[in-house]
């Protein structure tokens, strides 16, 4: 098991993979609006695969990993809340 280092730096290394061999759209692939774009990873899972990847504005790429669960953050959010719910209602 890594440590949480050490799956951030995967992550970032995979990220890093995939700006090099992923051609950079002109506009975001959900809303379509030209802003600053992210790189999304689809599935969660950070293989070196630029197909499991597109480039998305900010408040598209949330939504995304709000709505997927695909983000760490997002998936401590939720068992905080339903851990809260448990005892409080």
């Amino acid at each position: 098991m890594m440590t949480a280092g050490e799956e951030w730096n995967r992550k970032a290394y995979v990220h890093s993979w995939v700006r090099k061999h992923k051609p950079k759209q002109d506009y975001c692939t959900i809303c379509n609006d030209v802003k600053k774009l992210e790189l999304s990873n689809l599935s969660g899972e950070y293989h070196r695969d630029s197909n499991d990847f597109w480039w998305l504005c900010k408040s598209c790429h949330k939504l995304y990993d709000m709505v997927n669960n695909t983000h760490t953050i997002y998936n401590k959010i939720d068992s905080f809340f339903f851990k809260w719910n448990r005892y409080h209602y």
